[in-house]
């Protein structure tokens, strides 16, 4: 099979590109921006073939390719902040489970003083300092007594990457090589080799006191008088390397004066948006270039080339790292990830609560069996799947389910299929690595729950639950789940209801009034998004479609519609009666599956239920009245008909029948999937 080009960014033919297994990449390199990504692209020596297939929850595009010896899978945020971050590095753990570290590599925003030298175009690079891992999250934490006090310590770099970045420190000449690759890196392509090129307009920082002229792209216009004179550079095109500490929070740094102050309060050197978002369940180092500082007299001319430098810098450590050394680290993922549930794709804001249950869930090694009360989605955005030995979901609907599920997660844990209920409660109690068990709908009030938790200082229980009772439980803390803010409730619609992003701005009014009729609810805008999608109604026509909608559902289902779900049953009722009024025949399947759906009293239904019951009713000839009491039969299977015909010639044939049916309430936001497990 023919090689592609190993010259640096050269891209390969498809036909000359090589496949391989995810299970053969050992590096995740994350970018935030495609200016990063592109620059990041230009530094593999030889470009792969991109996976095939991969998780339907997964929205990650890969690159794949190989550094030196080293295969790279590298992947882009499609938004900023460090939730979005720790998401793409979730699906990213997910779909390669070799990967043993990361690198965040990109652009950041410089905090300049006297002891930091620090210009445009420089490259910072996280450096761990006593308790502290390099990165601290700046908006993670509480005011006690005019004091700023921290919830958290986000986790270091693995210490091979940090034996690396000490090599490179004693490099000769380092900077002038790192200039060199940055400036060559992209001969291959004119277009790109123009844009990542050091930009002509003069590296200018201002006072702290004066503000940008308005409206103006560069600094031509700004006040010279107010320009702070530094000293000049030997060769100001080679970028100098600072090593320091990184504030990550989920905003832009846009006033000298709050630069200034966190600066001096965090001792950090440089911001970005999406590093703490990784840091924890994600070990990596962070390469930043310089491209603004951190004031308002941003601009981002200077973004290209800061892109350029950083991914130049983290080619060369990963050509200082051998291979070997790589391979006998341990894979990030969790041993054991026993989760039937993905992040939702749409998941969008709670970035207050999501900070304070990172900062929870930094500390719970010090607790003694900490628990939790949070919703599941949360607990899947914040764990991602590095912070534990094992992940075990447990549906805590009965006290039966609960009991099941401890046995079977100890079972697959512990390797031991003869184990009862007390002897898994005592295998998780005495474990010596840290584990967590997600109780999931845990809502029924006549349970003790405290009665299933096991003991030892190693353990750790999230909840999630409807009861507030269940409170009580909550020794580290609970989460309380209102209204979306106005803004993420926008964010949601605006995605769910698949517009485009450059279109997003000139409808977000329109949306606004949408969501304040759904009182915020995340569900309910989930739906009402799905129904645009559909095409079933336009945005600015959903708001007349809704309110008719629920007068009608207050005149016939009075109760429902006055309850705190009422937006969604609405919403729901919009969905069903678009299926009803539908002559497509797939949308009349998936109306017959949701009304039998409707009669199971849990989630997680396998396909095999409705298979089986298809293969029983085809060996039915004949039944009488008292069958219905205690055999299947044709009548039990009358709705199955349509979304398992029993003229459908084989069972694969039936079964494409039954998965258009499912994908249609997926589209309408009314069933969740999972792909690996193909349950309802």
């Amino acid at each position: 099979m023919a090689s592609s080009s190993t010259h640096s960014g050269q891209p390969a033919s498809e036909n000359e590109q090589r496949d391989f297994p995810p299970t053969s990449y050992t590096v995740g390199w994350i970018s935030a921006l495609p200016t990063e990504s592109i620059a990041a692209q230009s530094m593999l020596d030889e470009r792969h073939k991109s996976p095939e297939t991969r998780n339907q929850h997964d929205s990650n595009t890969y690159i794949l390719g190989r550094v030196g010896k080293h295969n790279v899978v590298m992947a882009c945020l499609d938004d900023y902040g460090p939730t979005r971050a720790a998401m793409v590095a979730s699906n990213m753990m997910s779909a390669f489970p070799n990967v043993r570290f990361g690198l965040m590599v990109g652009i950041g925003g410089g905090i300049p003083s006297k002891e930091n030298d620090i210009r445009l175009g420089d490259i910072v690079v996280s450096k761990p300092t006593g308790e502290h891992g390099g990165v601290v999250q700046y908006d993670l934490g509480k005011m006690e007594k005019d004091e700023f006090h921290r919830l958290d310590s986000l986790n270091k770099p693995p210490p091979l990457l940090r034996t690396a970045v000490n090599a490179l420190k004693t490099r000769y000449d380092f900077e002038t090589q790192i200039s060199e690759r940055a400036t060559t890196a992209f001969k291959f392509c004119p277009k790109w080799e123009k844009m990542f090129l050091r930009p002509l307009s003069q590296d200018r920082l201002f006072g702290p006191d004066y503000e940008h002229v308005s409206d103006n792209q560069t600094c031509e216009e700004c006040d010279r008088v107010y320009e702070l004179l530094r000293e000049e550079r030997p060769d100001p095109a080679i970028p100098e390397i600072h090593y320091g500490k990184i504030a990550s929070g989920g905003s832009v740094i846009k006033k000298a004066s709050d630069r200034d102050h966190l600066g001096k309060r965090d001792n950090a050197i440089c911001f970005d948006m999406e590093a703490a978002g990784l840091m924890d369940d994600f070990p990596c180092l962070v390469v930043r270039g310089i491209c603004d500082y951190s004031d308002s007299h941003k601009n981002k001319n200077w973004q290209p080339y800061a892109a350029a430098v950083a991914a130049a810098y983290a080619k060369e450590l990963l050509l200082q790292i051998p291979p070997e050394a790589v391979k006998s680290l341990r894979p990030i993922q969790n041993v054991h990830w026993i989760v039937p549930k993905s992040v939702n794709p749409f998941f969008t804001g709670r970035e207050r609560i999501l900070r304070e249950l990172r900062g929870i869930f930094a500390n719970l090694a010090m607790r003694k069996t900490p628990c939790i009360n949070v919703s599941s989605s949360m607990a899947l955005v914040v764990l991602g799947k590095a912070s534990f030995w094992g992940v075990f979901w447990i549906d805590a609907t009965t006290e039966d389910s609960i009991r099941r599920g401890m046995i079977c997660a100890a079972q697959r844990a512990f390797n031991n299929s003869s184990m009862n209920f007390e002897d898994a409660k005592t295998e998780f109690s005495n474990f010596e690595y840290s584990w967590l068990l997600i109780l999931d709908n845990a809502d029924n009030p006549e349970i003790n729950y405290e009665q299933y938790f096991p003991t030892g200082n190693t353990g750790n229980i999230i909840m999630t639950t409807r009861n507030h009772d269940c409170i009580k439980y909550g020794t580290a803390g609970h989460e309380t789940f209102e209204k979306l803010d106005l803004e993420d409730a926008v964010e949601l619609l605006l995605k769910s209801s698949g517009i485009k992003k450059e279109y997003r701005d000139e409808n977000e009014a329109e949306a606004s009034n949408v969501v304040q009729l759904l009182v915020r609810h995340a569900l309910a805008i989930t739906q009402a998004g799905a129904t645009i999608n559909q095409g079933i109604c336009n945005l600015p026509n959903y708001s007349k479609f809704l309110t008719s909608q629920q007068k009608e559902l207050l005149s016939d289902y009075p109760t429902q519609s006055q309850s705190t779900y009422g937006s969604v049953y609405a919403t729901s009722e919009v969905s069903v009666q678009a299926m009803q009024r539908s002559k497509k025949s797939e949308w009349k399947d998936a109306l017959a599956l949701l009304q039998i759906l409707g009669y199971f009293y849990r989630d997680n239904l396998s396909e095999e239920i409705f298979s089986r019951a298809w293969d029983y009713a085809l060996n039915i000839s004949t039944w009488q009245p008292h069958d219905l009491l205690t055999h299947l039969s044709m009548w039990h299977v009358h709705y199955l008909r349509r979304i398992l015909p029993p003229q459908a010639s084989n069972r694969d044939e039936a079964l494409m029948s039954f998965g258009r049916a499912r994908q249609v309430l997926r589209s309408f936001s009314l069933v969740s999937f999972d792909p690996q497990t193909s349950a309802i």
